[in-house]
């Protein structure tokens, strides 16, 4: 992979939102469900995230509302983000969670609400338990990183479409980057350990760039550092904080529902698509460019 070391600065950039919703495909389901919580003896029901693998017609059955835009731009580069897109981390991230939150800390959250700043760097989340203790945060960030380290090389897996989705998209001819909250050095691990590395030209962590999503900013630097227009891009994430810096930069912006977060709180976001796993994204391009 080539990493190119980005300069600091600030770039700006026109927003640029357009909804839509998309069918088809077997997706792992991103609702919110109702389900007893047995493991801690009791019987309250708590909001939990599914799962299960489920056909997408079941609750995306909309077709797409507004292929135009996509259909109207030509499409040089497509931008990914990392965890919940292009690698299965779910229960790689709730483990580390629970061991630095629950367990360390004796709390009591709930899955979603562990995990309901994934997509945003990880200090800027330890903040937050922390209730602003900066002090606790970054002990909260020791735990998590030592923790998540042992158990991430074991743990780490693509998406079952991913690297033939990749592959496709490939044999068109687009430039691909990532764009993650992860840190760059455990980023560029799993995406080599996965086999999906070589796919990509760049990759921006919030340790190469001094702004986050959802500030634009990464995906702007990304841009430049590929030498090219946003608006000739699609950026694909999972989490609300990736359709905000999407669309902020100028890009598409593709929801992966087949992620971390549910529907709901990503098409609020107003993406350009929304997917249930990227061989139907690659299908969408396919079609495209016929």
């Amino acid at each position: 992979m080539r990493v190119k070391v980005p300069e600091r600065g600030i770039i700006e950039s026109d927003i640029r939102t357009r909804a839509g919703a998309q069918q088809g495909r077997y997706a792992r389901c991103g609702k919110m469900h109702k389900q007893q919580d047995a493991l801690r003896g009791g019987h309250a029901l708590q909001d939990v995230r599914c799962g299960k693998i489920h056909n997408s017609t079941d609750t995306y059955d909309k077709g797409i509302d507004n292929m135009n835009e996509l259909l109207g731009r030509e499409i040089a580069g497509l931008l990914f983000d990392a965890d919940g897109t292009l690698l299965d981390t779910y229960d790689l991230i709730l483990s580390s969670m629970r061991y630095t939150i629950n367990e360390g800390c004796n709390e009591n959250y709930s899955d979603a609400e562990l995990m309901r700043g994934v997509g945003t760097p990880l200090p800027d989340q330890m903040l937050a338990f922390a209730n602003g203790d900066a002090q606790k945060a970054d002990e909260l960030v020791i735990t998590y990183r030592a923790h998540n380290d042992i158990i991430h090389d074991a743990g780490i897996c693509t998406f079952p479409d991913t690297r033939a989705a990749l592959e496709r998209f490939r044999a068109r001819g687009f430039t691909m980057g990532v764009v993650t909250s992860k840190r760059h050095e455990l980023a560029e691990r799993g995406l080599e350990l996965t086999g999906i590395a070589e796919f990509f030209d760049v990759l921006i962590a919030p340790d190469d760039w001094p702004e986050h999503k959802p500030a634009p900013g990464p995906i702007l630097r990304e841009c430049e550092l590929l030498g090219l227009d946003p608006h000739a891009c699609l950026y694909i994430g999972d989490s609300p904080y990736d359709i905000q810096a999407g669309n902020r930069a100028g890009c598409l912006t593709v929801a992966a529902l087949w992620g971390m977060f549910p529907a709901a709180a990503l098409e609020a976001e107003s993406p350009a698509l929304t997917c249930t796993s990227l061989g139907q994204l690659a299908d969408l391009l396919e079609q495209k460019t016929r």
